[in-house]
């Protein structure tokens, strides 16, 4: 009997440990990779970026998540990677296809993350899901006249001390 009870609780313990959000990301970890080793990836793989105004990345046609993604934003705070965004746009995707693509990312995200679904921030149009160290936005909708699809992770410690330094600098 107290074996029994004991292997269910580990192997509770062992689902409730892998369900955390996953901080890596095509190979990078939020809050620890530095902003020379994502130039440096971008760089050795030949793919195609930009630096913005803020100082991100601005990167196209990644892979992730069995999808081509038109952009996707690297934002550090001093240096150090704190937040992914993936975006696709119907410019370059049939409004049908990018439905599906939601449907699916949608049954993903849900069956991976429910225990992490923030109800009192997701609206009809963004989920979030939230562990309180990693956030998900799972985004779809219209942005400037166009629709679009965006799944974004953000590292919440690194992105707080941002928020709060910027609030410092009124």
């Amino acid at each position: 009997m107290k074996r029994t009870l004991f292997t269910l609780v580990l192997l509770l313990c062992t689902l409730m440990a892998s369900a955390q959000i996953q901080r890596k990301i095509l190979g990078f970890t939020l809050g620890i990779t530095s902003k020379t080793i994502v130039y440096n990836y971008l760089k050795s793989n030949r793919i195609k970026f930009s630096t913005n105004e803020e100082g991100e990345y601005v990167a196209s046609k990644i892979k992730f998540a069995g999808q081509i993604w038109d952009s996707v934003f690297f934002t550090f705070y001093n240096g150090k990677l704190y937040n992914l965004d993936f975006c696709i746009n119907e410019d370059s995707t049939p409004i049908q296809t990018m439905d599906l693509i939601y449907e699916n990312l949608d049954k993903s995200l849900s069956r991976k993350y429910a225990n992490y679904y923030n109800f009192n921030e997701s609206t009809n149009e963004n989920k979030v899901y939230s562990d309180n160290v990693t956030n998900i936005t799972f985004t779809y909708g219209y942005l400037l006249g166009s629709k679009s699809l965006s799944i974004m992770y953000t590292y919440l410690p690194l992105f707080n001390r941002k928020l709060s330094s910027d609030a410092d600098e009124l």
